[in-house]
């Protein structure tokens, strides 16, 4: 329910706040402006509002971060941008040239350009999330990206393109004509410099500021071919405070690894006194990384994230669904559990395509005799000699280990389970849609992603 609620409050300012600039613009403009040039106008401060709160709403602030998780603020930030581009259509199709000044016009032109490359280039190579609806695309994407060596890190600097835009934007406000429009433009550039300021504390200030209270690499745990343990000395003084499931953006302060931080789920329990992320090395940063030395220095923001089973009630069940490295943050929280609610009654569904991939392995089956509630199914999907079970999850595998391990009543209907999935996004998707089909409700379905 209070998803919903964040949902109609985020979709409302997004359609109030426009209507404080769009009401002091026609109280201050001249009266022979035409009908037409009245819709581009209101459309073009709705589109210069939206475009100022998607700064906001991609910031990791931390009010917004405690009541909304990351990937659905990423997801909706997405979908505004996209509404932004569509009023911004309809701004310029209902424009009227000889209605402002050449200049001012050449800046309205210059800011939409850079607003529709940016986001044309972030739908196609800077994320996956909008490419899907359209396959036959994906493989030119994929020649194009490889062609121009198109990494993570050089499609975040493109994508810094969106302040420069607002930049521009701004002074194609300021040279709108119309004696009595002080007000207005006062109004929308005091809004778009708050989101402008919010970018640059979260781009800039805070990342430099972590830099002065680095941790040092503790030690580095190799846990099998592609995956990696990294531990960490806190500085002389500091605590690390968070809760099981949680992550963090670390950023090594070393000239052989790409100058960009990025999220990584803390693996240790909280009250570990040298936390830890565990990572598999998928691409050109992870590969670097796990070539890590101890001592060297580490810049990190954080923590972040909802994806914890500290904020369901206690009474609840507790089913984990991982898919490979996504067992990170379930290692978290199977230890905190241990140590603090050890008869709680949990279940660990853990998909892997190799059983190398299998790390800790045998630590999480001994928690089995710890913990008399707890029960472990690992599944392979990609090795024939596997003695368990193997495939994929699937809708029937799900409902079989459900009845086999006693969480489903016919009255209850999973009401008192609470269930995490962490994986691969397209088996994220997959499971979360098998769950709704066997009866579990949406509000019971706890899932983070970094990957879109």
């Amino acid at each position: 329910m209070l998803m919903y609620k964040i949902i109609f409050f985020l979709f409302l300012s997004h359609l109030l706040l426009p209507a404080l600039p769009a009401y002091l613009f026609i109280q201050g403009a001249e009266n022979h402006i035409s009908k037409y040039i009245i819709i581009s106008r209101i459309a073009g401060i709705y589109a210069f509002v939206w475009y100022s709160m998607q700064f906001t709403l991609t910031a990791r602030l931390r009010f917004i971060e405690r009541i909304y998780a990351q990937d659905k603020r990423i997801v909706l930030h997405m979908i505004f941008s996209l509404c932004t581009l569509a009023v911004v259509l309809i701004h310029t199709t209902f424009g009227n040239e000889k209605a402002a000044n050449e200049l001012q016009a050449g800046f309205g032109g210059t800011a939409d350009t850079v607003f529709l490359c940016a986001i044309l280039f972030s739908s196609l190579f800077f994320s996956n999330y909008f490419i899907r609806f359209v396959p036959y695309l994906i493989p030119y994407r994929d020649k194009i990206s490889s062609r121009l060596h198109l990494t993570y890190e050089r499609c975040q600097i493109l994508h810094y393109a969106m302040p420069i835009g607002m930049l521009i934007a701004i002074f194609h406000i300021i040279l709108l004509p119309g004696d009595n429009l002080t007000t207005f433009k006062i109004c929308m550039t005091t809004i778009s410099c708050i989101g402008l300021a919010i970018f640059f504390i979260h781009k800039f200030y805070i990342p430099r500021s972590a830099y002065k209270d680095p941790w040092n690499v503790n030690s580095v745990i190799e846990e099998s071919e592609t995956i990696t343990t990294l531990s960490f000395e806190l500085p002389k003084g500091k605590q690390f405070k968070h809760v099981a499931g949680q992550f963090c953006y670390i950023r090594p302060i070393d000239e052989t690894i790409p100058d960009q931080f990025h999220p990584f789920t803390i693996s240790s329990g909280p009250r570990n006194d040298h936390p830890s992320i565990t990572f598999k090395n998928v691409g050109d940063f992870t590969a670097q990384l796990k070539n890590i030395r101890t001592g060297v220095p580490v810049a990190v923001i954080g923590p972040y994230g909802q994806l914890s089973y500290s904020h369901v009630p206690s009474s609840h069940s507790l089913v984990f669904i991982a898919g490979g490295i996504g067992i990170t943050p379930m290692l978290s929280m199977l230890k905190d559990i241990s140590e603090d609610d050890p008869d709680r009654k949990i279940l660990l569904i853990w998909n892997v395509r190799f059983t190398s991939d299998f790390i800790r392995y045998e630590k999480i089956k001994s928690m089995g005799q710890q913990m008399q509630n707890f029960s472990f199914e690992p599944i392979v999907s990609g090795e024939n000699q596997w003695d368990g079970r193997k495939g994929r999850i699937s809708e029937a595998l799900l409902t079989e280990l459900f009845k086999i391990h006693e969480f489903y009543s016919i009255n209850a209907l999973y009401s008192q389970t609470a269930f995490f999935i962490c994986g691969p996004p397209l088996m994220t998707t997959t499971v979360c849609g098998a769950l709704k089909k066997i009866g579990v409700k949406k509000a019971q379905i706890h899932t983070e992603r970094f990957a879109f």
